[in-house]
């Protein structure tokens, strides 16, 4: 089983040097970012378990990054807040957008790693949630070829809820001939995810059109 990957995001080099020391040798995988442009790219190039963001930084502050990656839906992971001179204000907001947790500089390296603890641990529930996708009652339960192909696709598309209608199609499509020759059963089908309830319509036109 692969460790988690942290990011951490700080301007700090003395900072990232130990956390990064700390939590290596606790076993996870650590990337380290000076600044807020290095932390959207490391997220962007593979999406971390886990970020650890220091609030006040030079460029971008990490209140700001924070706002920046919810407002574009890519805050799938949990974010714990490092600061030196936060605020009760400044808490308050990075919990409405989305962060885990709040860690007060000077570290307390004890009580940062409980909190890395409880946040993987979150993050590994909100994962495991997100793919429990098809509810029992609903999911294909013929057993004909086509309906086992459609299960396959179900259970390994798990990101079908975030992928664009030409994914969509190009994931299907892939299933064969006869699938297109099913729409209303794929329709059935997507209907069926709590996620794709939005576009489940947007995949069945991908799937008719040339």
């Amino acid at each position: 089983m692969s460790s988690s990957r942290i990011l951490v995001v700080d301007d700090e080099a003395d900072i990232r040097g130990l956390l990064s020391e700390i939590l290596t040798d606790e076993g996870y995988e650590v990337e380290a970012a000076p600044d807020a442009a290095s932390a959207r790219r490391a997220v962007l190039h593979q999406e971390p378990d886990l970020v650890l963001l220091d609030i006040w930084m030079p460029d971008t502050d990490g209140i700001t990054l924070l706002r920046e990656w919810s407002e574009k839906n890519l805050l799938k992971f949990p974010v714990v807040m490092l600061s030196g001179h936060g605020t009760v204000e400044t808490a308050v907001e990075a919990t409405r957008l989305g962060a885990f947790d709040f860690v007060e500089k000077p570290l307390s390296i004890a009580k940062l790693l409980r909190t890395v603890t409880r946040a993987l641990e979150s993050g590994q529930r909100r994962r495991q949630k997100q793919r429990t996708l098809i509810p029992p009652l609903v999911a294909p339960v013929g057993k004909s070829r086509l309906m086992q192909r459609l299960r396959e696709i179900a259970l390994r598309h798990t990101d079908l809820a975030t992928a664009t209608a030409a994914t969509i199609r190009v994931k299907l499509l892939k299933i064969g001939a006869a699938v297109i020759r099913n729409t209303r059963r794929i329709r059935i089908l997507l209907a069926s995810y709590h996620p794709l309830r939005d576009i489940y319509f947007i995949a069945a036109n991908a799937l008719a059109s040339p």
